[in-house]
C-alpha cells in the first residue's frame, strides 16, 4: 500500500514538475514574441508616418514657415494639437528644421502658446529619438544617417568623452546644430536617462523661446 501511494506521489511531482518547465520555457518565447510584434508595428508605423510627410513636402506645406503656418491654420481648433505632435515626429526623421514649426507656431498662436506647443512636442520627440536608439542600437542610427556623419561625431565623442555632455548641453541650446541627430547619436552613446533629460530639458527651452518671442511678437 505505501509503495502504491509513494508512486503516486512521484507520478504527481514529476508532473508538476513538468508543468512548471514547460511554464517556464514558454515564458521568454511569449516574451520574445511580444517585443517582436511591438518592433514590427512599430516599423510600419514609421514607414506610414514617413509617407505622410513625404507627400506634404511635395505639396509645399514645409516649404518655409508662412507655407507651414497656412497648413497647421488649416486644422482649425486642432492647430494647437498638429503642431505638437508634428514637432515631436519630425525629430524622429531628422528631415525638416525644427525652427519652421517654432516660428509657425509663434506667428500663428502667440509667444505663450507657440513656445507651449513647441517645447512639449520637441522635447518629447527628443526623449523618443533618444530611447529608439538606446533601445535599437547603432544599426537603426545607420538607416537614418551616412556613415560619414556617424563616424564624425563618433571621433569627436571618443576624443572629448569627459566633456561630451558640455557639448551637447550647448549644441542642444543652439538653434542650428543638428540636435535631432545628437538625440540620436547619444541614446547609442550609452549615457543615462537621467542625465538625457536633464540636458535637454534645461538646454532646449532656450531656441524655442527665441523662436517663439521674436515670431510671435511680429507676426501674430
Amino acid at each position: 500500500m505505501s509503495s502504491e501511494t509513494s508512486l503516486e506521489e512521484s507520478s504527481v511531482n514529476n508532473t508538476d514538475e513538468h508543468n512548471n518547465c514547460t511554464s517556464t520555457d514558454s515564458t521568454p518565447k511569449k516574451k520574445s514574441y511580444f517585443k517582436l510584434t511591438l518592433t514590427i508595428l512599430f516599423l510600419i508605423a514609421f514607414v506610414i508616418v514617413a509617407g505622410f510627410l513625404i507627400y506634404q513636402y511635395k505639396q509645399g506645406s514645409f516649404k518655409n514657415w508662412q507655407t507651414f503656418k497656412n497648413y497647421i491654420n488649416s486644422f482649425g481648433l486642432f492647430g494647437p494639437i498638429f503642431l505638437t505632435v508634428f514637432q515631436c515626429v519630425k525629430v524622429l526623421y531628422v528631415v525638416i528644421a525644427g525652427g519652421i514649426g517654432c516660428a509657425a507656431g509663434g506667428a500663428l498662436f502667440g509667444p505663450l502658446v507657440g513656445f507651449i506647443c513647441n517645447y512639449i512636442g520637441i522635447v518629447s520627440g527628443s526623449i523618443l529619438a533618444f530611447c529608439i536608439s538606446k533601445k535599437f542600437g547603432p544599426s537603426f542610427m545607420h538607416m537614418l544617417f551616412s556613415e560619414k556623419k556617424i563616424n564624425k561625431y563618433m571621433t569627436w565623442m571618443n576624443k572629448y568623452k569627459k566633456h561630451y555632455s558640455i557639448f551637447l548641453w550647448i549644441a542642444i541650446c543652439s538653434p542650428i546644430a543638428p540636435d535631432d541627430f545628437l538625440c540620436y547619436f547619444t541614446g547609442a552613446s550609452g549615457m543615462s536617462y537621467r542625465r538625457f533629460l536633464l540636458i535637454i530639458f534645461t538646454a532646449k527651452i532656450w531656441s524655442i523661446l527665441g523662436y517663439s518671442l521674436i515670431f510671435g511678437l511680429n507676426f501674430h
